[in-house]
């Protein structure tokens, strides 16, 4: 027997729909196969009534108001950034939202861009979002038109990259589990690593940018700064552990 998906919409549930699966049969069915059928149709006719009668009776109960997202997800949001109206969302292995927040109390998400790693933070700086996507390294991301986001370039770097911070026309990015990678950004179709620096305790959490200095959050109960007057040579400044 072949199975054929049939969709139903039914104006007495005005927004509703019955997905069904009916048996179809060939023509030289047997009689016992043609009763089956005919029940099976019974059946459903006899579900359509009760769809109707439970729509008719919930309908001046219920009010929809509204949600976002409208669809699944498989991980959480991690990290924002904000330009004006919008608001690029990471979400880890699903890529990019991009969000319209011109109407705070009704937030649209535009479109999703789905990066090649886990998008963990994102940097805004001009028309263009730059994403630390873990193992993916640097992503760069034409958001001019909302609408169409457009992957500009990658670049490889030392280690799962967490969390990244802009600063005039370079970006630091804080990759686990060691490294800080400091890069020129004037040209977002080639960003170019000038420098990096190494620590020794690993599992590094956030940072932050004064000036010429870089402060790190480290996971293993460290705070410590990075003075990177000279991108291509940064150096520790100084450190910060808690006494228990």
């Amino acid at each position: 027997m072949r199975k054929t998906l049939f969709l139903m919409s039914m104006a007495s549930l005005q927004e509703g729909c019955a997905l069904v699966l009916l048996n179809r049969h060939t023509p030289n069915r047997s009689a016992g196969q043609s009763m089956t059928g005919k029940i099976r149709l019974q059946l459903f006719r006899v579900l359509v009534v009760a769809l109707c009668a439970w729509h008719s009776q919930c309908a001046t109960r219920l009010t929809f108001k509204g949600e976002w997202p409208g669809y699944t997800r498989s991980t959480t949001p991690s990290g924002v950034a904000l330009s004006g109206s919008r608001a690029l969302v990471c979400y880890g292995r699903d890529g990019i939202d991009i969000v319209d927040c011109n109407v705070p109390t009704s937030l649209k998400r535009v479109t999703t861009f789905d990066t090649p790693g886990e998008a963990t933070r994102v940097a805004l700086s001009g028309s263009h979002a730059f994403v630390a996507d873990g193992t993916a390294g640097l992503q760069v991301i034409d958001v001019s038109v909302p609408s169409s986001p457009v992957g500009t370039a990658s670049c490889a770097l030392n280690g799962s990259a967490v969390a990244i911070q802009m600063s005039s026309n370079l970006a630091c990015v804080l990759c686990n589990p060691t490294a800080l990678a400091i890069l020129d950004v004037s040209s977002p179709a080639h960003p170019i690593v000038l420098g990096t620096y190494t620590h020794s305790n690993g599992n590094a959490r956030d940072l932050a940018i004064s000036g010429h200095y870089v402060f790190i959050a480290n996971g293993n109960k460290e705070f410590f700064a990075v003075d990177a007057a000279n991108p291509a040579n940064p150096v520790l400044a100084g450190t910060c552990t808690p006494t228990s």
